[in-house]
């Protein structure tokens, strides 16, 4: 809290006692969250974070970590306590007992993430030699250079990301602290999409991720969330980012979006730009603050359903592409995009209006204005596996086949429940057995790509009735 609301709140209290029997005297109020934020749609989005995060579970989650021993235990406690809290956060949409693996280390040690994931990453994991080119990139900012990555899945099929930051990284560093939960937020959508990010646009990938990063950076304190979305909004400001895009009108809004329609495989499109980031994430606050928390989770179930007609993300070549994202849209939310359009559009040069209202509201550093959100944090107890625990699926949405036949040929989904063995699907220890339906099934294949394959002369029966 910084000394100006320190006096707001002696003050009253002085008056107080010396003529409580005034009847006029009214003390000086905590600002609402409408007065904090400026709209309601931004209220209602907050408060749907809020309630989510109040109603998680408060189970350990599987979670296995590399560490550099060089690292400040500060920031180490701050992304251990956000990882283990976005586990349980998420846990309506991912199980916590699939484990996932976390890479921590200092900017000053990048070489730790280095020398820890390469040998534990397939060669999609490596592509490209992303890691090599960050490592070069810590070398040449040791003491600013922060943030993480979400490579998919290692080698033994663990969903993966790392977080990494100088030493001497404040916490009041809102870009810094929403960095652990913005991955966490990636592992969530590649369970969801069946390891294939390619039927999300770009600002639906990032705009989550920065939306809920925001909120997860803030969750003590609706003032500190203002002045990070605030500078948020204007990183956009930056000359080698989007600084026009701070001064568009509705319309030109509407174009981007739906200029963003069309994609490319990750090969040719390249990185995504700043501007999908921070416009996403203010298109996620109009989501969620519109229709709630259930509809947008259902909506990225939804996208993951759709991989099959998106391919490698190329929407010009899988013509089946964009009308299922549109139907995906639609099918969550009831409007289709192009209706939608409009509405966030408005939205978005709301927002960014009252951020050029207020650019100096607010301290930013965040802990002049609440201290740090794991502040007071305890270590969690070990994870312990349930007594009842059965396969998990390596992703969320039953697995998507295509025939190798002739072009054209059919998709088919499978019609078991999700997080169970069934045939076809991805399992972990070849030579395990597992039974579906009263049909018995055997771990097939390399520990990398070994698939539940049923028994000879097996038949999957019907489900028993509940």
């Amino acid at each position: 809290m910084d000394s100006f609301n320190r006096i707001a709140l002696v003050f009253p209290l002085a008056l107080a006692l010396i003529a409580p029997s005034n009847p006029g005297f009214a003390a000086t109020k905590k600002p609402t969250d409408l007065q904090i934020l400026g709209n309601q749609t931004a209220v209602k989005a907050r408060s749907e974070f809020l309630l989510q995060l109040k109603n998680a579970p408060s189970r350990t989650p599987n979670l296995e970590y590399h560490i550099d021993p060089m690292i400040n235990p500060a920031l180490l406690t701050g992304i251990k306590v956000d990882t283990s809290l976005s586990a349980n956060f998420w846990s309506a949409l991912r199980p916590i007992d699939q484990k996932v693996v976390v890479y921590i280390a200092s900017t000053e040690n990048f070489k730790f993430l280095v020398d820890e994931i390469t040998p534990n990453s397939t060669p999609a994991g490596l592509f490209g030699d992303w890691l090599g080119h960050k490592y070069l990139q810590a070398q040449n900012e040791p003491h600013g250079f922060f943030g993480g990555g979400a490579p998919a899945f290692d080698k033994n099929d663990n969903p993966v990301f790392m977080v990494y930051a100088p030493n001497g990284q404040s916490l009041g560093n809102g870009f810094w602290t929403q960095t652990t939960s913005h991955e966490f937020v990636h592992v969530t959508q590649r369970y969801l999409m069946g390891g294939n990010m390619s039927p999300m646009l770009g600002w639906v990938i990032e705009g989550q991720a920065d939306y809920i990063g925001a909120n997860f950076a803030t969750r003590n304190s609706s003032q500190a969330f203002a002045s990070y979305w605030i500078q948020l909004i204007f990183s956009m400001a930056r000359p080698d980012m989007s600084p026009k895009t701070l001064g568009w009108n509705k319309q030109q809004f509407i174009d981007w979006f739906k200029s963003k329609e069309i994609t490319l495989a990750p090969d040719k499109a390249g990185d995504i730009p700043v501007e999908n980031y921070v416009v996403g994430a203010m298109a996620s606050q109009y989501l969620y603050g519109t229709y709630g928390y259930k509809k947008v989770n259902a909506y990225y179930d939804k996208l993951g359903k759709i991989m099959p007609d998106c391919g490698n993300g190329d929407s010009t070549t899988n013509v089946k592409c964009t009308p299922s994202r549109q139907k995906a849209f639609k099918d969550a939310f009831g409007v289709t995009m192009a209706e939608f359009y409009p509405k966030v559009a408005a939205h978005i040069v709301a927002e960014i209006a009252w951020a050029k209202k207020n650019p100096s509201t607010y301290q930013s550093d965040l802990l002049r204005i609440a201290p740090s959100p794991w502040s007071n944090a305890k270590p969690q107890p070990p994870y312990v596996a349930p007594a009842n625990l059965g396969p998990i699926s390596k992703y969320g949405n039953p697995t998507l086949e295509r025939n190798t036949g002739s072009p054209g040929s059919t998709q088919f989904v499978d019609p078991y429940p999700p997080n169970i063995a069934a045939p076809g699907r991805s399992c972990l220890n070849p030579n395990d057995k597992a039974t579906l339906y009263g049909a018995t099934m055997t771990c097939i294949g390399s520990s990398s790509a070994a698939k539940w394959t049923l028994d000879p002369g097996q038949v999957v029966g019907p489900a028993p009735k509940p």
